[in-house]
């Protein structure tokens, strides 16, 4: 009896790898980088979404971020830390998205530059970004500046999901430079 036991206990072991490793958690790997020493990149991934934290110390910087492993997530986030936005460039595949978000407020400014061509686009359009504008958060002091500065939250357009992209691009002014 023992001797069945001691044989099957190494393929139950065998079992239980083959089967983990097939229902291993599916989270994407991205490689992120800026061509300014000044940007600090950091990626989340959270119930099939993936936010990219980037701190822009000057306000004026670019980030590169390329799936490397796995699927692209359903929502795709960018989480920017600066006070303004002046402008931003989206690039992926054979599309440019620029915006801008007024510094007294209001809605983004946004447009597509395709194929040579700059048109305006409003929130109806597949390549609209959603841009939230989040304001400091309080709940902590260091040195005068809040625990969390202000930022925006940049979630990607409709067609950049269809599209099925594993890079992307970013480049950023803020007013406050």
């Amino acid at each position: 009896m023992f001797k069945r036991i001691a044989l099957f206990i190494p393929l139950l072991i065998l079992m239980t790898v083959i089967l983990a490793a097939c229902g291993e958690d599916a989270t994407p790997g991205f490689q992120a980088h800026s061509t300014k020493n000044d940007v600090d990149i950091r990626s989340s991934y959270k119930d099939g979404a993936v936010t990219f934290n980037i701190y822009s110390q000057d306000g004026i910087g670019d980030a590169s971020m390329e799936l490397i492993a796995g699927e692209m997530p359903d929502v795709v986030q960018v989480r920017l830390f600066v006070k303004g936005l002046e402008n931003l460039e989206l690039a992926y595949d054979d599309v440019t998205i620029i915006a801008s978000v007024p510094s007294i407020g209001g809605a983004p400014i946004e447009k597509i530059k395709q194929g040579g061509k700059e048109t305006d686009i409003d929130a109806s359009s597949p390549y609209w970004l959603d841009i939230q504008p989040l304001p400091a958060k309080a709940g902590g002091v260091f040195i005068g500046e809040p625990a969390l500065p202000p930022s925006f939250l940049i979630t990607m357009p409709e067609d950049f999901h269809q599209s099925k992209v594993s890079k992307f691009e970013l480049r950023w002014v803020d007013f406050y430079r």
